[in-house]
């Protein structure tokens, strides 16, 4: 009985090591992630130099730690990752960043969002039209259905 319990110990000491180490790929930030702007430029799409002028200055304040988006003729669409302790505040942010956009670009429907789901949407977009394989019609297509995904989520 007693070799049993030394053996039951003795496991539960070696997976309480294993479980308790720390892989310090999945521990560190992504700082490359965390800092690179996709400054997007595709001639038979939208210019996007508001989307990156936008980027610049979200990635500009301390509470974002990634910022994806992009822009049509009239509208401003932007997807933010705020640092862990900032996730507290995080719709305060987004209507701050919201509103404060919409003043550098009155003539603009402006829509950030928080939402990872939105984040990972945008993202893929922008690395499309980098890969220029996505023309106008797409462009405002993916508008309209991340619009849609976002008053569904809201």
């Amino acid at each position: 009985m007693n070799v049993n319990i030394r053996y039951f110990v003795a496991i539960l000491i070696i997976s309480f090591l294993f479980g308790c180490t720390q892989d310090s790929q999945n521990t560190q930030p992504n700082d490359i992630d965390s800092q690179n702007i996709t400054n997007i430029t595709h001639p038979s799409s939208f210019d996007q130099t508001i989307a990156n002028q936008a980027k610049e200055w979200l990635l500009s304040r301390e509470e974002v730690s990634a910022v994806s988006g992009f822009n049509t003729d009239k509208n401003l669409l932007l997807a933010i990752k705020v640092k862990p302790f900032d996730q507290f505040n995080e719709q305060v942010l987004e209507k701050e960043f919201k509103k404060e956009l919409k003043k550098q670009n009155p003539d603009m429907t402006v829509d950030v969002s928080s939402d990872q789901k939105i984040y990972i949407e945008l993202d893929k977009i922008e690395h499309r039209m980098v890969k220029q394989q996505m023309n106008k019609t797409d462009v405002l297509k993916k508008y309209k259905q991340i619009t849609k995904l976002m008053d569904d989520t809201a």
